[in-house]
């Protein structure tokens, strides 16, 4: 270990590679309660340098656990196996706009929210906008395939991330994709988007961007039940209308939110929806009516309309503080991110309450609702281990509850650590075993986050059977 460091303080100089006993604790957590205990924290500036770690580690057999903000919520940049932190928040450079061809070429250090006020002034925008949009960075977004509000109408990164560029195991820099719109070939590149970091280290990212809609125009809408907003959603996408927004916020985290932000909602409402259409302006106001006409079906009890951005970001207060909010009430949170069919939503929400009240634990959900995908949330206190078991048992019987409903356990988290037992519940033994052995293909010594995502078992069997 000490060899491998000195190798890289004398390859990078000392700025660049941490050691000290406060700096291995700040980069061994993410938002998880899972902890880490890295030997070491490297933070790379460009692609040659990146490679050079790779290869100092492959020399040394050091496992590497890439980073990026640390927002995670499944432990995927923890480092639990020691080793080496590759933290790419330096690598935080726009370093092409492309207006002509739609193409925006990102370091993966960038933050969504950055991008996009990079791109402001030419009237475009990245449409992926993860909640975490001010923190998250845009290489966590390629390592989880994450979506946000707006993946409804536009899409998750995948469908956003055209090439890549990337350092493989042994330090080669591999490129995958196009900068055209068509590519032959096995999809390397959708291959890696989603990967958390077990195949590649991302340093080059090129995305698709889009030019900012004329016009939008928000909803806010609060029925009488859960059941009633996740019926509208449904009914709203059968329709045939093609909203940009679907958000929703259930009954226990909507009491929080209304109390915390003094928001003035009924005590008598249930279930929040946000609901945001955009496109010509003219044509606005055509989808909101009909999209009103079905709320209206569905016994919403409030609507409110706003078309100004002042307007808007107020409607948005309570869906971007609903976790603050039910987080409040208990010094440790968790939560899981699982996806039901659209038409099973209605029946995710009741499960969510029926598990809630089974466990006597607090739980609360943001939904995205368009596509449902339910972030449920349970606030406990960490040093009551009774309550802390209750709050993982409930999360583990929502993992149940969508997988039985023909859904499955994370639509943009990632597996990490938090998830691998539920991945029994989704994939066989050997649908793992051939992932497991797809991800040795591109890193035989397993050093890149090697015991993320897959069972033990299964990561012991593909290595006996790859021999």
């Amino acid at each position: 270990m000490e060899l491998a460091i000195k190798d890289l303080v004398d390859m990078l100089g000392s700025s660049k590679v941490l050691t000290k006993k406060r700096d291995l604790l700040v980069y061994g957590y993410d938002s998880t309660p899972f902890k880490g205990n890295p030997v070491g924290v490297v933070l790379p500036e460009a692609t040659q340098e990146v490679s050079d770690v790779v290869k100092i580690a492959h020399k040394y057999g050091l496992p590497i656990t890439p980073r990026g903000a640390g927002t995670s919520l499944s432990g995927g940049p923890i480092a639990s196996v020691g080793g080496i932190v590759l933290a790419l928040t330096r690598m935080d450079k726009v370093i092409t706009i492309d207006i002509e061809n739609n193409r925006a070429v990102v370091q993966p250090g960038i933050t969504n929210q950055n991008l996009q006020k990079a791109l402001e002034p030419f009237g475009f925008w990245f449409p992926p906008d993860p909640a975490s949009l001010s923190v998250a960075t845009i290489g966590g977004n390629v390592a989880e395939n994450a979506g946000g509000p707006h993946c409804l109408k536009y899409g998750v990164t995948s469908n956003h991330v055209i090439a890549l560029k990337i350092v493989l195991s042994n330090g080669e820099v591999l490129e995958t994709g196009m900068y055209s719109e068509d590519a032959s070939g096995y999809d390397l590149t959708g291959f890696i988007v989603g990967s958390e970091g077990t195949l590649g280290i991302v340093t080059e990212v090129t995305v698709r961007i889009s030019r900012k809609p004329e016009a939008t125009s928000t909803v806010l809408a609060l029925f009488n039940s859960g059941w009633d907003a996740a019926t509208t959603v449904s009914e709203v996408i059968r329709s045939g209308l093609n909203p940009s927004v679907l958000e929703m916020i259930e009954e226990r985290m909507l009491k929080e939110v209304n109390e915390v932000f003094e928001l003035g909602y009924p005590e008598t409402v249930k279930a929040l929806l946000i609901i945001e259409v955009d496109g010509r302006k003219e044509g606005l106001s055509f989808e909101l009516d009909k999209i009103k006409e079905i709320c209206h079906k569905n016994n919403v009890q409030v609507l409110q309309s706003a078309e100004q951005e002042e307007e808007r970001e107020k409607l948005w207060l309570a869906r971007r503080g609903g976790t603050s909010a039910l987080g409040r009430l208990k010094p440790d949170s968790a939560e899981n991110d699982v996806v039901v069919p659209r038409s099973k939503l209605p029946h995710m929400v009741d499960k969510i309450k029926e598990i809630s009240q089974g466990n006597g634990v607090i739980m609360g959900a943001v939904i995205h609702a368009g596509d449902g995908n339910c972030h449920p949330q349970v606030p406990f206190d960490a040093r009551l281990p009774a309550e802390q078991e209750a709050a993982e048992h409930a999360l583990w019987e929502v993992f149940e509850a969508a997988v039985q409903l023909g859904g499955t356990i994370s639509g943009e988290h990632g597996v990490g650590l938090e998830k691998i037992r539920g991945m029994n519940l989704v994939f066989s033994q050997d649908e793992m075993l051939l992932m497991r052995k797809l991800k040795l293909l591109f890193d035989p010594n397993e050093i890149l986050n090697p015991d993320k995502i897959f069972p033990k078992i299964v990561i012991e069997k593909a290595r006996e059977e790859m021999l």
